[in-house]
């Protein structure tokens, strides 16, 4: 699956990875993949008002108690919007919009801890996508 993801996303992978078993995790989680892309393409999530250092320690915070799942859903949908798009490969905002398309309750802790409109958001990354 991952021959259809940029270098950058599978970077993010891999990131998450190490995150996950940072965190003692035997999985990776939608978390882990946000926390991830926090640190290896944070210039995707810079939109005013969003703190990143903020939102990284806050999502630190969530992983570590919140179970956080769904990561076949998010690629799925990461899959969807790359053929919808019709965009080479899956990249970073595919991961977070597919994140969004049905957000497990860790992602909607950190958006509702983080203050950050979900609409607005999709609409950044949508933006971002676009944009690359």
């Amino acid at each position: 699956m991952f021959d259809q993801f940029t270098d950058s996303a599978r970077q993010s992978m891999q990131v998450a990875n190490r995150e996950a078993n940072h965190n003692g995790h035997q999985y990776i989680g939608n978390l882990h993949i946000f926390i991830a892309i926090l640190d290896t393409d944070p210039a995707i999530l810079d939109m005013p008002g969003i703190d990143l250092i903020q939102l990284r320690n806050t999502a630190n915070e969530i992983v570590s108690t919140t179970p956080s799942s769904g990561i076949k859903q998010t690629f799925e949908h990461a899959l969807a919007l790359n053929k919808k798009y019709k965009t080479d490969a899956v990249d970073t905002p595919h991961l977070l919009l597919g994140m969004l398309t049905e957000p497990d309750e860790s992602v909607r802790l950190l958006l509702d801890r983080a203050n950050l409109d979900i609409e607005q958001l999709r609409m950044h990354l949508l933006q971002q996508l676009k944009n690359r």
